[in-house]
């Protein structure tokens, strides 16, 4: 596997698919533009679903960070 993002974020949507029950959608790399078209944020890995009579959603932020060096 590539040390990327595009390939960290791939696993973390396979994980967590393989993981969740039936019915939960996931999306990954989902662009956010505002009214202009200009790119105002990207959601790595965008989970929904429904438990009980509730929506849920939540976020995953991918981070492939060098092993040395600073933050």
């Amino acid at each position: 596997m590539t040390a990327d993002g595009k390939s960290l974020e791939a696993l973390v949507a396979f994980v967590e698919q393989t993981l969740l029950p039936s019915g939960f959608d996931i999306k990954t790399n989902k662009l956010v533009r505002d009214s202009d078209g200009n790119l105002i944020a990207e959601f790595d890995v965008q989970i929904r679903g429904k438990v009980g009579s509730t929506e849920i959603a939540w976020l995953i932020e991918c981070r492939d960070r060098p092993s040395d060096g600073p933050q």
